[in-house]
């Protein structure tokens, strides 16, 4: 795993012996003995995460900490701080600052690598994605940083054992803001994806000890879990569980006995990440919407509706190919509209004109702006029969009523011309010649429309000859 780590600590041979650890994993290390060193290191390259003993020469660890969290380039690199002060306001004290994990000297080396592994791997897709965001993604992960103010929902996983059950509930976790709730193992696996999604999970140390730290993975390989943090808790002599724990993905260890308000403060760190983590898919599933969307009539673009074509012109099963129709549409003399009232009113009259094909077509059907003031239908499992009675509504309720302006002086009137076609994929057609075909068929049907005055639906021609001698047959 290759990564940049920050190496804080104002002993020499301590950075040398992290340094080498660090070598040793195929990591890249950077070193500074002061905090002011570490700030300034820590903005110059950004690295992946940093290493940093609280006790420093210029500032203490918890200082350092705090101001990498305030500034924009640093605030979200992961922290480990380490001391030789076991004492619990040092451990509090780093942890309320920011740090992602506290940790005692001597380090026991196998948990530190597990941490780091951890640690880099969920940071990892955040830094990646925050390096090709878009500004409209930019926004949402600056979002994403504020404090959450959605209650979590955190579900304790207890066993048998009375004792793990009172020991969790010794968390006082009513005076977060979260819903909490227990469960058994076997009922947190077979949680369905109705309702809202656990945030975190807190799995009893009895759970762990009947079941193994397997359960880890368990929980993330089901759609209804795979995306709630998980912590688990666990008797300080489980040193090579923990570590395992981490591997596997837990968001973080908490170790008996239970400090409540540590385990509150890492508790609320990981409903941080967590909805962090949400909003940021938020922000992603907002991205993709826009780039299949047409901005101003909400409508997919015509990428995104020769995509859907391309799925309908794709060779079937034999026996299962069904008929699609599709229906090019043009509004008839809307330049003049442009040169009359401006493009605001062009504006309005493309967003109506939206609301009324959208009246006329099913649920499973795609309406698309394919250019300027030409719209695609794409009519699924249609035959002809149908297709031109939704093409025939469509022309209807275009004419209609007059289209207001947004001055609330001015009506227009307006018509649109139809092209149609009815195509049925064959086995041994390829589709992307299909999709050409099928384009080009219904945009000339539609340029007919226009030749022959407008304000009309005019079939293919193909699709008519087809029409023509399937009745011929039929009478023969």
């Amino acid at each position: 795993m290759s990564g940049q780590i920050l190496i804080v600590d104002d002993l020499s041979l301590s950075r040398m012996i992290l340094r080498a650890k660090l070598d040793s994993a195929c990591f890249d290390s950077l070193m500074a003995a002061t905090g002011t060193q570490a700030l300034e290191l820590a903005h110059k390259h950004q690295p992946d995460l940093i290493l940093l003993d609280y006790s420093l020469p210029d500032l203490d660890g918890a200082d350092v900490c705090r101001r990498l969290r305030a500034a924009e380039r640093t605030r979200d690199i992961p922290i480990i701080i380490y001391s030789s002060d076991q004492s619990r306001d040092v451990r509090l004290r780093a942890l309320k600052a920011g740090a992602d994990d506290f940790l005692c000297k001597p380090l026991d080396e196998s948990y530190l690598m597990s941490r780091l592994r951890n640690l880099l791997r969920s940071s990892g897709t955040r830094h990646d994605l925050k390096r090709q965001a878009t500004p409209a993604l930019r926004r949402g992960l600056a979002e994403a940083s504020v404090s959450f103010s959605r209650r979590a929902r955190v579900i304790r996983i207890c066993g048998p054992d009375k004792t793990a059950r009172d020991t969790l509930s010794a968390l006082g976790l009513d005076d977060t803001p979260c819903l909490s709730e227990t469960l058994t193992l076997q009922q947190a696996l077979g949680l369905k994806t109705r309702g809202p999604a656990p945030d975190v999970f807190i799995i009893a140390p009895d759970v762990i000890a009947q079941h193994g730290v397997h359960v880890i993975s368990d929980l993330q390989s089901r759609a209804a879990t795979r995306r709630a943090s998980i912590i688990v808790v666990m008797p300080p002599e489980m040193r090579v569980q923990a570590s395992m724990a981490l591997d596997l993905g837990a968001t973080d260890v908490l170790r008996l006995p239970l400090d409540e308000e540590e385990a509150q403060l890492r508790l609320a760190a990981a409903i941080r990440r967590k909805q962090q983590a949400d909003a940021l898919r938020k922000a992603f599933d907002t991205e993709l919407t826009l780039a299949s969307r047409d901005p101003l009539t909400g409508l997919f673009n015509r990428r995104h509706a020769l995509s859907k074509l391309q799925q309908m012109c794709k060779p079937f099963e034999a026996g299962r190919a069904r008929d699609f129709a599709v229906l090019m549409i043009d509004l008839d003399n809307f330049k003049q509209v442009n040169d009359r009232f401006g493009h605001n009113a062009g504006d309005d009259v493309l967003v109506e004109a939206t609301r009324r094909i959208r009246q006329v077509i099913r649920p499973t059907d795609v309406v698309a702006r394919y250019g300027g003031e030409e719209f695609l239908v794409i009519l699924p499992r249609t035959d002809l029969t149908v297709a031109q009675r939704i093409a025939r509504r469509i022309c209807q309720e275009i004419k209609g009523a007059p289209y207001p302006l947004q001055n609330g002086a001015t009506l227009l009137q307006l018509t649109a011309s139809l092209g149609m076609t009815v195509h049925h994929p064959g086995a041994e057609e390829d589709h992307t010649l299909c999709i050409h075909k099928v384009i080009d068929r219904a945009d000339r049907a539609m340029r007919r429309a226009k030749q022959d005055g407008r304000n009309r639906v005019i079939i293919d021609d193909e699709v008519l000859q087809q029409d023509t001698e399937e009745m011929r047959a039929t009478k023969a």
